[in-house]
């Protein structure tokens, strides 16, 4: 009898910890994508704003996926061993891609007070990508999809997200 609790409270804990980091994923993607959005309407009084709070966020997404708290227990309650693997080499990297040319474009536009044709093309791909992201992750209610706390499905979708961000 004390087996058969400690095992569904040791899943209710994991699916607690796995919702909590898909949403705070979740959420980033969205954040990131409505300021791109900001910026992608070319208005000079916010464009940069825009520009910012995107890359502010950025940073926030790719810190929740470099190994935190979240992202061990994560990794360790789901007892899914090759997903610490999945995260690092499909969330993180592609996270970090995106990040460094957003600061990027962000350090140029300060410099010269304008964003090139070439980089709203960027920003523009890379809001679409983070749209796809959050979709997927997501309802259209903007809940949590019951299978995104799935490794393979959450996996999934960063694997199309990085073929979405990285040139071809």
């Amino acid at each position: 009898m004390l087996l058969s609790i400690q095992v569904v409270q040791d899943f209710r804990l994991r699916n607690q910890v796995r919702e909590r980091f898909v949403e705070k994923l979740a959420f980033s993607a969205k954040s990131v994508s409505v300021n791109l959005g900001v910026t992608l309407q070319r208005n000079e009084e916010t464009m940069l704003a825009g520009l910012g709070a995107a890359k502010i966020y950025m940073d926030q997404m790719v810190q929740q996926i470099y190994m935190p708290d979240d992202t061990f227990r994560y990794y360790i309650l789901w007892k899914q061993y090759d997903f610490a693997q999945e995260v690092i080499a499909n969330g993180y990297m592609s996270t970090s891609y995106v990040q460094m040319n957003l600061t990027e474009i962000l350090e140029k536009s300060q410099e010269a007070g304008q964003i090139t044709a070439e980089d709203f093309e960027y920003l523009n791909q890379t809001k679409l990508a983070m749209d796809e992201l959050y979709q997927s992750l997501t309802k259209e209610d903007g809940s949590l999809r019951k299978e995104a706390i799935h490794t393979d499905y959450f996996s999934e979708c960063f694997r199309r997200f990085k073929e979405k961000i990285y040139p071809l």
